[in-house]
């Protein structure tokens, strides 16, 4: 008998369903059951352990599938949205954002016809993106494209240098009475902040960047509705409440998730069935228990990576070794999470830094790892986890409250 207390498949698939239709980490931990435990509820670590599973697959399953794909009509836009803390907090507080941290951008580009997203990033909004974004599109996509997007000047100039003139693109523009500004991050001076008030929308006329697209097909409205359906199904990305994310790699998992959801699993209204179906890059509609069992396969695959991997690391000398032994402390300690992929440096002195000297990683014989100085620490930490890298704010000084800590006794989990 397995000593693992993992939920069954039913109670998976709940919690994977619920997640999809706007329920929240702990929602799911209110209102779902588990298989043990006083309360008879699933733990958070139990449902971000089913995430970071279900991400991970999602991801790997999108990258080989989603390849040669019959596309040829397309549109592409980005939206919003922040990990752990607000660009107009970072503006108003005039500090820039931790690594890993701060507002983020999703490119999405969706095939109008059925309804299938063909390609996704997530990264800043700028011509580097940009040019990843519309570089993936193209490996997806081997037919010629009548492409639309909004007149975002990145676009163009990725377009221009994947493409060149192989290309049926259109560009439209949004007039908008007052445009609706986004802080990004502190950029040393002060902007005006203007009264808010309804904005009216107006479309200018399209204009044609390359080849000759079909005028009664350029719009982004079908990219526009994907965005709308995306913020009601995924909570984290609801306007003005606490459900946003705290870390990127979560914002990526679940983003990777609900792009499976919406491509394999989900039944249209319009076409009946759902949009792999339609596009013809599969043959039949998943089920939330399909995937379960992907899951479990690629389970038992990461346990033989994880197992070989601390057998290499057992002989290699590539093995993080402690600088100096517990009894003598060096100035700074990093304290890394293997499951969350999270690290964070303290002072060895700091009261917030837990002992645990019993747990074991395939790292070393500990989750701490000392340090002589700070940046030695920091490089340290982004070695780790580059994505995820916080300081203590109580021994480092930190100016603000990065962290999604309840404070003492509380739990520091992050979604």
């Amino acid at each position: 008998m397995s000593m693992v207390n993992r939920l069954n498949h039913d109670k998976q698939v709940a919690l994977l369903q619920d997640m999809m239709e706007r329920m929240s980490i702990r929602g799911l931990h209110r209102t779902k059951k588990g298989n043990t435990g006083p309360s008879g509820r699933p733990s958070r670590t139990t449902i971000l352990k089913l995430l970071a599973e279900a991400g991970d697959t999602a991801i790997e399953f999108l990258g080989e599938r989603m390849r040669d794909l019959p596309s040829t009509l397309v549109e592409a836009d980005e939206l919003h949205a922040y990990v752990a803390i607000r660009g107009r907090t970072l503006f108003l507080r005039k500090m820039r954002a931790p690594p890993g941290q701060g507002v983020f951008w999703i490119w999405v580009a969706i095939d109008v016809t059925s309804k299938l997203v063909v390609a996704w990033h997530i990264g800043g909004r700028g011509n580097s993106d940009a040019k990843v974004f519309i570089d993936d599109l193209k490996a997806r996509c081997p037919n010629r494209l009548q492409l639309t997007t909004d007149s975002h000047h990145p676009y163009i100039e990725a377009v221009e240098k994947a493409w060149g003139g192989e290309i049926d693109y259109a560009t439209v523009k949004k007039q908008d009475d007052q445009q609706q500004e986004v802080i990004e991050e502190y950029l040393g001076v002060d902007q005006p902040r203007p009264k808010r008030r309804r904005s009216k929308r107006e479309m200018a006329p399209p204009e044609i960047r390359s080849g000759s697209p079909d005028p009664s097909l350029i719009t982004t409205n079908h990219i526009e509705s994907f965005f709308q359906k995306f913020r009601q199904n995924l909570g984290r990305f609801a306007r003005k409440t606490t459900l946003f994310s705290k870390t990127l790699i979560n914002l990526k998992r679940a983003v990777a998730l609900y792009v499976f959801y919406h491509n394999f699993i989900r039944v249209h209204m319009s076409l009946a069935t759902t949009p792999a179906v339609a596009a013809g890059i599969d043959d039949s509609e998943w089920t939330w228990e399909m995937f379960i069992e992907l899951i479990d396969g690629n389970r038992k695959k990461w346990a033989l990576e994880r197992e070989a991997a601390k057998q290499q690391d057992a002989t290699s000398e590539s093995v993080i070794i402690l600088p100096a032994p517990r009894s003598q402390d060096m100035p700074f300690t990093v304290m890394f999470s293997f499951l969350q992929k999270y690290a964070k440096i303290h002072r060895s002195d700091c009261k917030h830094l837990r002992d645990t000297p019993e747990r074991g990683s395939k790292r070393g014989a500990s989750h701490k790892f000392q340090c002589e100085t700070i940046e030695a620490a920091r490089n340290l930490a982004y070695n780790l986890v580059p994505d995820e890298v916080a300081e203590c704010k109580v021994c480092l000084g930190s100016p603000s409250r990065l962290d999604t800590g309840r404070g003492k006794g509380g739990n520091n989990l992050k979604h």
